[in-house]
C-alpha cells in the first residue's frame, strides 16, 4: 500500500490482533490436521499415531480443549493397542484389570519400579497423557472395582 492507502485503513489494530490470534492457534490447527491425516490401517501406521499423540501432548492445556477431533485420535490409539494385544490398565498382561496392576503403576509413578516393557508402559498410561502418574494408578484401581 502507498502512504495515502495506509492512512485510509482504519482497522489496522484489528488486523494485527487477528494475526496474533492466528499465530497462537496455528499449533492447534496443525494438530487437528495431523490427526485428520492419520489414517490407521494397521501396525505400519503406528508412527503416525504416535506423532499425533506427541503433537497433541505438546500443546498447552489451554489449547488442548480446542482440538475438536481428539476422539478420532483416542479411537485410533485403542485400535492400535488392540492390534498389539495391549489392554489399558492390564500391566501384567493377564487380560484382566486388578488392584495388582494399579499397585505396579503406582510404583512406577513414584520411581520404585523402573524396569518395564513398552507394552507395560502403554497399558500403564490409562489416561493417555504420555505420563505414568498416580492418577493412572487411581483410574486403574477404580476400573478394577467397577467404579469406571
Amino acid at each position: 500500500l502507498n502512504s495515502s492507502q495506509k492512512q485510509a485503513v482504519t482497522n489496522y489494530d484489528k488486523l494485527v490482533m487477528a494475526e496474533k490470534t492466528l499465530n497462537t492457534l496455528m499449533p492447534v490447527i496443525d494438530v487437528i490436521e495431523q490427526i485428520d491425516n492419520t489414517r490407521f490401517a494397521g501396525l505400519k501406521d503406528e508412527a503416525d499415531v504416535i506423532y499425533s499423540r506427541l503433537a497433541y501432548n505438546a500443546l498447552p492445556d489451554s489449547q488442548k480443549s480446542l482440538v475438536n477431533n481428539l476422539s478420532v485420535l483416542l479411537e485410533t490409539e485403542m485400535n492400535l493397542n488392540k492390534l498389539k494385544g495391549i489392554k489399558l490398565g492390564d500391566f501384567d498382561g493377564d487380560k484382566r484389570i486388578s488392584s495388582a496392576d494399579a499397585l505396579k503403576v503406582l510404583q512406577i509413578s513414584v520411581g520404585k519400579v523402573t524396569n518395564y516393557t513398552d507394552s507395560q508402559r502403554i497399558s500403564s498410561d490409562y489416561n493417555r497423557d504420555d505420563e505414568i502418574t498416580s492418577l493412572d494408578a487411581l483410574l486403574i484401581l477404580q476400573k478394577s472395582v467397577g467404579k469406571i
